[in-house]
């Protein structure tokens, strides 16, 4: 039965043979699923397997290490290898079977720059690059902008800190970014109005301001915003004109906002989705974050969760939700703090 399957499942499997040991035996696979597989050999493993028809490999989280089976996959147009082993020096097989390729996830990889570089002029259809929790910065972008085709962009949890960001104006199809988790300021963001074709941005940062959103006015095409955790202020929602296709707006964790300009906010712009922990509606729902579907995976998702605990300390936790509020209005005095006169309140002096 094996040389007529097209499509096998084999993740979370310890694969010895995928054909059983069978000789002149080939295997017209079109997609292959190995979440989470360990194999022997995979090199051996796969020489039965017809290249030319293989255009879906799914190898995340598997034990793969050597990655030279893949310079015959010339078919191949979806190729995810997050949690593995890829890594720069391991990325030269990629740069053989770019024609068709057009989507790759390395997410929770050890991709630099340096292997982005290596595929770079071999992906000119690529659609839809991943690179969350990898090591890859501003430089990166250097090679991401000659791949003319792409779509959707990851950088979320990255070294980026968006100096270079303005070459991305040279992809005219971009659709979604996402720059969560980076260290991509206000200042920086500013290079953001290039993308005019820029549909979903995904934003979430304790350096990001209310400057950032009003420079998200300028993106006529937006339709879902995230500006999660940063330090928008009221006056800073009261002042932001969204765009006229704006349908989802995702505020959670602006602790600054009170709850009257919220529901203002919501009220005035009925069309859109806000999403705060002030607004009571079906379509807010503390803890479920939507991110575009081919970024969805409960490994990428627990991992995330994983990253943001192990780096983030909310210092709001010391403090009652009487006195955050009271924060929130508050003026510190003018005098410096090394002058005796300078009183601050007692809640700002508590350890």
């Amino acid at each position: 039965m094996l040389p007529s399957v097209t499509c096998l499942n084999i993740s979370r499997c310890n694969i010895h043979s995928i054909y059983g040991g069978e000789l002149n035996v080939t295997v017209p696979l079109s997609k292959l699923l190995a979440s989470g597989t360990t194999f022997l050999n995979i090199n051996l493993q796969f020489a039965p397997v017809e290249a030319d028809d293989l255009s879906y490999i799914d190898l995340s989280g598997s034990s793969v290490d050597n990655f030279h089976f893949l310079g015959h996959m010339k078919a191949l147009e979806h190729l995810n290898l997050s949690f593995g082993a890829m890594s720069d020096d391991l990325m030269w097989p990629l740069s053989r079977i770019g024609e068709k390729l057009r989507y790759l996830n390395l997410n929770n990889t050890r991709v630099t720059k340096i292997g982005l570089c290596i595929i770079s002029s071999n992906v000119l259809v690529l659609e839809t690059l991943l690179l969350s929790h990898t090591s890859v910065d501003d430089d990166a972008l250097l090679y991401i902008h000659s791949m003319p085709s792409l779509r959707e962009i990851d950088l979320s949890n990255t070294k980026i800190k968006g100096f270079t960001l303005s070459l991305l104006q040279n992809l005219t199809h971009l659709q979604s970014l996402n720059l969560e988790q980076t260290l991509v300021t206000d200042e920086a963001l500013h290079l953001l109005s290039v993308l005019q074709e820029l549909k979903c941005l995904y934003l979430k940062s304790e350096i990001l301001s209310d400057v950032s959103l009003q420079v998200l006015s300028s993106l006529p095409k937006l339709t879902f915003i995230g500006f999660r955790g940063t330090v928008l202020s009221n006056a800073g929602l009261q002042l932001f004109s969204p765009p006229p296709m704006l349908q989802v707006l995702d505020l959670r964790g602006c602790w600054l906002l009170t709850e009257d300009v919220v529901q203002s906010f919501h009220i005035s712009y009925p069309q859109i989705d806000l999403r705060h922990e002030f607004v009571h509606s079906h379509f807010a729902t503390a803890g479920q974050y939507v991110v575009p579907s081919k970024l969805k995976g409960g490994k990428s998702s627990q991992a995330s969760r994983t990253f943001q605990r192990q780096n983030f300390v909310d210092e709001r936790l010391k403090y009652n939700r009487e006195e955050l509020l009271e924060l929130q209005f508050l003026r510190l005095p003018s005098l410096s703090l090394n002058s005796s006169k300078a009183v601050l309140p007692k809640m700002l002096l508590k350890e």
